[in-house]
């Protein structure tokens, strides 16, 4: 891991002006960019100026020319930093990073993720049971049951749910992937009790592909963007998060449904 160090100066009046544009510009690019691990942004008053020392972490110094370009040596300013910076210096420090954090047993962002993912649809989640577990003694018969009128059966849904994992899996790798309603909701035409446990079967082995897909990412991946549909985009982060609350949410209402049946 490399550590990438650059110093600025601006005026002690414009300090709070100064880091709300930070966020825009340069730490949106950091966090942006392949290979970045986290940036610490430090602040120091001193008389009139205030003096930023902004220390980023890299993967390798390839990673860091995706950010500084074919010169990593030099410093890479914005147009609009004549408003706020007193000096320009042409330079920055890197240094290699030989104790960290990270380096210990703590988990990783991505690995926690990860973990909650793994919670949430096979077993040991914090609310209770996870979707296989609520699945356990759900038959055929009980799953294609409507007890709530017009309400989709547990077997919709898990049609539903099966279909946004490999959505997520597709957008995790690249894919640009719209969603129709048919695919949204899928009919159901076999309702043996063969076909229910073959749905069981593509649901978990949809899973385990979710998994695989998120092993392949690292922590410097999460704020990349996906496209989610046309002209939405998400990051990755928000995107694994947003599977986990999709799963939560519809889990409940399996739980819900075998009561009513």
């Amino acid at each position: 891991m490399i550590a990438r160090i650059w110093h600025g100066v601006t005026a002690a009046a414009k300090a709070d002006q100064y880091l709300e544009y930070l966020n825009q510009t340069g730490i949106l690019d950091y966090q942006a960019t392949t290979g970045n691990l986290g940036v610490y942004v430090l602040q120091r008053i001193e008389e009139d100026k205030a003096h930023f020392q902004l220390i980023s972490l890299w993967e390798s110094f390839e990673a860091i020319k995706n950010f500084a370009g074919l010169e990593p040596e030099k410093a890479r300013y914005y147009p609009q930093d004549t408003e706020y910076l007193l000096e320009f210096e042409e330079t920055v420090t890197h240094y290699d990073v030989s104790i960290s954090p990270s380096q210990g047993e703590t988990m990783k962002e991505l690995e926690r993720i990860k973990d909650q993912v793994e919670r949430t649809f096979t077993a040991d989640a914090w609310h209770g049971p996870a979707l296989l577990e609520t699945l356990t003694d759900v038959t055929a018969e009980k799953a294609v049951a409507k007890p709530a009128g017009n309400s989709h059966s547990i077997w919709e849904i898990l049609l539903h749910i099966t279909t946004w994992e490999e959505v997520t899996r597709r957008r995790l790798i690249g894919d640009v992937v719209n969603v129709s309603d048919e695919e949204d909701w899928p009919r159901i035409s076999d309702t043996s009790e063969a076909a229910w446990r073959s749905t069981l079967a593509i649901a978990e082995a949809t899973h385990q592909k979710l998994l695989d897909a998120i092993s392949q990412l690292s922590d410097a991946d999460l704020n990349r963007a996906v496209n989610s549909q046309a002209g939405i985009e998400h990051s990755i982060y928000v995107s694994l998060h947003g599977g986990i609350h999709h799963l939560l949410y519809h889990t409940g209402q399996i739980a819900l449904l075998k009561k009513l049946v």
